[in-house]
């Protein structure tokens, strides 16, 4: 199964929510954010393991974004500056929805009291987002550079795993069928 498929499947399996306590509907309502959100990066083209070849040039494409998005028009039409990005169009915005994805999926994580380290889907998506965060080595030693993009690690299989084990905790409780 494609991941466009696997999301298809995990997000109709949200669509059964009963509860209507928002402690409940709100974190939910993040995952399935973050289903949308990992569909865009796909539509757009994410690859996983697109890495920052040369700061100066990515510095050139995210001066082309700004003014993409200062027009008020989109920023798909930049051209992405990663390593092996196969001269793709989008590569910033696929990559923005993709750490829009793994943000919402780790804020839902810290809100219901699970430990990163209980799924290792869960866990890359966590040392990622904390990567970013916090600039902290002690998160993941092995990274040369810390912010998300450089060394991100988490794949759209990983975010896709994470999602699924959240929800068997919703489906514990009751809030999913």
């Amino acid at each position: 199964m494609n991941p466009k498929e696997k999301i298809k499947e995990l997000a109709l399996s949200f669509s059964n929510i009963s509860s209507e306590d928002e402690n409940d509907t709100g974190p939910v309502g993040y995952l399935i954010g973050a289903m949308y959100c990992l569909q865009k990066a796909i539509d757009l083209g994410h690859k996983d393991g697109l890495l920052i070849e040369d700061d100066d040039n990515y510095r050139l494409e995210l001066q082309e974004v700004a003014k993409k998005v200062a027009e008020n028009n989109d920023p798909r039409e930049v051209w992405g500056t990663r390593k092996r990005n196969d001269k793709m169009q989008g590569v910033w915005l696929a990559g923005c929805y993709f750490n829009m994805a793994m943000q919402k999926i780790d804020a839902v994580r810290e809100r219901i009291g699970i430990e990163a380290k209980k799924n290792r889907d869960l866990e890359l998506v966590y040392n990622d987002v904390n990567c970013l965060k916090h600039h902290d080595p002690q998160i993941d030693p092995t990274r040369k550079k810390k912010g998300l993009l450089p060394g991100r690690t988490a794949t759209i299989d990983n975010v896709i795993g994470a999602i699924k084990f959240l929800r068997e905790h919703f489906q514990r409780k009751g809030v999913l069928g």
